[in-house]
């Protein structure tokens, strides 16, 4: 019954049908039902979102319905948590029912969970009339949600020009910085809206770097607006650095290249930069970089090296990737995202080779920089467990050695990666990270606390797989997001342990000389000393989330299982990772002889140890 309520609020075509049905309970029954939360929203959410003012006016006025209840709602194909009657119609363009909330004492301050004001969700979508009322109320239009973006900010990058106008008029502070340190003219730039970027100059705003050393000529270059960059480039006043104008010329050469396909105007871009640099005497600085993942190639220092590469498309797309790190630096998350984009054409194209180049150069990048629980880094090893598992599937060829020791690389960087998000949390973790980036072994002492984990069996039925199923089931709020990053780094981890034993069977598989043994028995085969320390590091190492370990997650995560099953070598029985996870040790010894017995390492060659690229 109660979804009927919730169906006629949206509707809106039944009043009379909803209302005899709510008149016929009591005064406190009524409360009742219009307060509840059903299918993430209240009754009054619902109608407010869809503009039926009969059906608001009756919820407040006659059965008691909160103004200030909120609940969850789709706007723009993006969950909003904690949203308001109010925000859902401001946001909706609902004039005449947020004239209403607000006569009845709505808060026009009241945020949602990411601290989402309703005068944002109206500078959203362009509202200008809404926006006038809600200021008019008092609304404050300096709040700004949880990555400190504002109002004004966020009309600049809708392109909203009456409303950015508007805001200026009463008093919108146009240099305050996002958390980012974007400013308003950051967004104009990089939304391409030359009108309001003019606007905001005429008012007195200056151009001021983000927290990367981006300004907004670099991040409309970035993004590709040639009208923004030809604007502020041609007008020095604005721009008195000289390098600053070229480096955006050639920016935008990359974006033209990369994003927008155009080889023919992002060469013309890189041609009129090298004559700036030539008519200034500016020569480019050396950029330090991972050579191997670009195989071997140098950017080009003049206009006869660039019409070497033009005739060549890839080479020209690696030239861009190399001009963006120069420019933005290794630490700018473009840097990183457009090498894990060429990385995921190469292996779209089948060059695995060149794909696993970039991508692990990408990955460093992402994990010396990013900040905890970075959702790229998470990205990366997701993509790296795909690329691995289709890699070692019988449609694919052999995973070659030296990528397989790439892949015990990846698995080392997601132990250090787990120990940066435990630190964050401050919660303890047993690895201890070593000067040259490396996960140093855990100490002798914890040998027996490790066997008694792994003879631990597992429970399908376990509170913790319970808890965990439940957390998978909902939106994690902001305060769950970094425990679910950690939770889903280890489950990546017991993942990438199952790919990389598999690889070492694999292999080991097809070097035996024995094949009909093989059904039988495996063949031994060793995995990377440095891999065998840092998952030795980590065996006890509990989800702050669920509360699983490896081990837990090894065993209990269908679709894990069902990516190693189905990349199971054919040629090789290998045994259930649990059974793997028992012998994860630095070095066997008498005291976990027992937890060893059935697995067998053999001597880890030194090329195993180096977790640097080579």
């Amino acid at each position: 019954m109660q979804n009927n309520f919730i169906a006629l609020c949206r509707n809106g075509t039944s009043f009379q049908k909803f209302y005899d049905q709510l008149q016929k309970r009591d005064r406190l029954e009524r409360r009742r039902i219009v307060n509840m939360i059903i299918e993430g929203a209240t009754c009054l959410i619902n109608s407010s979102r869809y503009g039926h003012l009969d059906f608001v006016r009756y919820l407040v006025e006659e059965c008691e319905a909160e103004l200030e209840l909120t609940g969850s709602v789709s706007f723009d194909g993006e969950v909003i948590e904690g949203a308001s009657p109010l925000w859902c119609a401001a946001a909706a363009g609902q004039l005449e029912v947020v004239k209403f909330l607000i006569a009845k004492g709505a808060n026009v301050n009241k945020t949602t969970c990411t601290n989402s004001t309703p005068l944002r969700a109206a500078c959203f979508d362009g509202h200008l009339n809404i926006v006038q009322l809600l200021v008019d109320s008092k609304a404050d239009i300096e709040i700004a949600n949880r990555h400190g973006h504002t109002c004004l900010m966020i009309s600049c990058y809708k392109g909203h020009y009456d409303i950015v106008r508007y805001l200026l008029d009463v008093g919108a502070d146009h240099q305050r910085q996002s958390t980012k340190g974007n400013t308003a003219l950051h967004d104009a730039a990089e939304s391409g809206n030359l009108r309001i970027l003019k606007l905001l100059l005429d008012r007195g705003a200056q151009l001021r770097p983000d927290i990367h050393g981006v300004s907004p000529l670099l991040g409309a270059a970035n993004s590709g607006h040639a009208n923004i960059v030809d604007y502020l480039a041609g007008h020095p006043e604005l721009v008195p650095d000289p390098a600053e104008r070229v480096h955006a010329m050639e920016l935008l050469g990359c974006t033209l290249v990369d994003k927008r396909r155009d080889w023919v105007s992002g060469l013309r871009r890189w041609r009129k930069a090298l004559r700036l640099r030539e008519g200034l005497r500016l020569p480019k600085a050396a950029a330090p970089r991972h050579e191997a993942a670009f195989a071997g190639a140098k950017e080009f220092q003049s206009a006869a090296e660039l019409d070497e590469v033009a005739a060549d498309p890839e080479a020209v797309r690696l030239q861009a990737l190399m001009v963006r790190e120069r420019i933005l630096g290794s630490e700018h998350p473009d840097t990183a995202y457009y090498m894990r984009y060429r990385g995921a054409v190469y292996a779209d194209q089948g060059q695995f080779e060149s794909c696993l180049r970039l991508w692990l150069y990408a990955l460093e990048l992402q994990l010396r920089h990013a900040s905890p629980f970075f959702p790229a880094s998470l990205a990366s090893f997701n993509n790296f467990i795909e690329l691995f598992a289709f890699m070692l599937s019988s449609n694919a060829r052999p995973l070659a050695a030296q990528w397989t020791e790439v892949l015990g690389q990846v698995l080392c960087r997601c132990v250090l990666e787990l120990a940066k998000s435990f630190k964050a949390l401050g919660l303890p973790f047993r690895t201890a990270v070593a000067a040259d980036g490396t996960a140093a072994a855990a100490s002798a002492g914890d040998s027996a606390a490790a066997a008694a984990v792994a003879s631990e069996a597992p429970s399908t039925n376990s509170a913790a797989t319970a808890t965990a199923a439940a957390a998978a089931a909902t939106v994690a709020s902001p305060e769950e997001r970094p425990l679910q990053y950690a939770d889903r780094l280890l489950e990546c981890l017991a993942t990438l342990t199952a790919l990389l034993v598999r690889a070492a069977a694999a292999a080991s598989s097809a070097s035996s000389a024995a094949s009909a043994d093989v059904a039988d028995d495996p063949p031994d085969f060793a995995l990377p000393l440095a891999v065998r320390q840092a998952l030795f590091d980590v065996r006890c190492v509990a989800s702050p989330l669920s509360g699983n370990r490896l081990i837990h997650f090894a065993c209990q995560s269908s679709r894990r299982s069902r990516i190693t099953e189905r990349y199971r070598p054919p040629s090789c029985r290998v045994r259930p990772l649990s059974d793997c996870c028992s012998g994860l040790v630095p070095a066997p010894t008498p005291s976990i002889a027992t937890a060893t017995r059935r697995f067998t390492w053999r001597p880890a060659p030194a090329a195993w140890i180096r977790l640097a690229p080579s």
